[in-house]
């Protein structure tokens, strides 16, 4: 049973290392995150693949109609898109256009973090 229910309360001791990855739809929309981090890449996924992966995981995982999810996304997921997710792109240092199917971008993104690591030996 799927409950999509977030746990409260809990928090994970981390040692240091050069490298901690942290990821999020939500996670650069807080100033005080933000600062905390040295280098941030936003996705940027194209609209259409966004909606065709909710449409596949909400009718498959869910047990949802299409037509509640396009009426969902319509009403809330897009405006909510607009509104707190796309502008975190402003704040990165790197935006991928076309997501992961760039290739170009993702090797500029492994140089990017091979070169930090680098620097922290």
């Amino acid at each position: 049973m799927v409950t999509y229910r977030r746990e409260s309360g809990i928090s994970k001791l981390f040692s240091p290392r050069p490298l901690i990855i942290v990821e999020g739809i939500l996670i650069l929309h807080n100033e005080e995150l933000r600062e905390l981090f040295d280098f941030s890449v936003y996705i940027d996924a194209p609209a259409d693949e966004r909606l065709i992966r909710r449409i596949e995981r909400d009718t498959r995982e869910r047990g949802r109609s299409i037509e509640s999810i396009i009426t969902q996304y319509r009403k809330f997921v897009a405006p909510a898109f607009k509104s707190f997710i796309e502008p975190q792109k402003y704040f990165c240092d790197i935006v991928l256009p076309d997501g992961v199917e760039n290739a170009t971008g993702l090797k500029v993104i492994i140089n990017a973090i091979e070169n930090m690591l680098k620097s922290y030996r």
